[in-house]
């Protein structure tokens, strides 16, 4: 055997671990799932922010300061001014959040409303929802009206 034989037995394994402990873990980086960011949000809806036609009645429920608690253990906690609105249970992917309502005086129980889907995307704390199929229209308007501000 050749001394350049040799050392090419050598150095190329170890090229090879150095590229893999280089550049794997940054290219797992890029290409890892966002995993939904879990907390507390608010958003405020105006009478602006709600589509036109709306009764009187609607317009009142809408508008105002609503909270949403995404807890950890996929237990979402829809308040409106302090008032408890709605309980669901949600369940996440990169790319969506299902959404299904439990409870609540707002919440939409029957089999064909009870459960929407939205694209959800987070950039610098403001989490902002876009409805890919909801028959709830109130959940459907509070939850695409307005981005929602994470709070610390």
């Amino acid at each position: 055997m050749t001394g350049k034989l040799r050392i090419l037995i050598v150095v190329v394994p170890v090229i090879a671990l150095l590229l893999a402990v280089v550049l794997v873990p940054h290219s797992a980086m890029a290409s890892a799932p966002a995993q939904f960011p879990t907390g507390t949000y608010i958003t405020t809806i105006t009478e602006a922010d709600l589509p036109p036609g709306l009764p009187p009645g609607v317009i009142a429920v809408l508008t105002g300061q609503w909270q949403i608690e995404f807890t950890g253990a996929g237990s979402d906690i829809v308040t409106k001014e302090g008032d408890l609105m709605v309980l669901g249970r949600y369940t996440a992917n990169p790319a969506r959040l299902v959404m299904t309502d439990l409870e609540g005086p707002l919440a939409c129980v029957d089999p064909g409303t009870a459960t929407g889907v939205y694209q959800w995307a987070l950039e610098n704390n403001e989490l902002t929802l876009t409805a890919v199929h909801d028959a709830c229209g109130g959940r459907h308007i509070v939850l695409t009206a307005r981005p929602w501000q994470k709070q610390p």
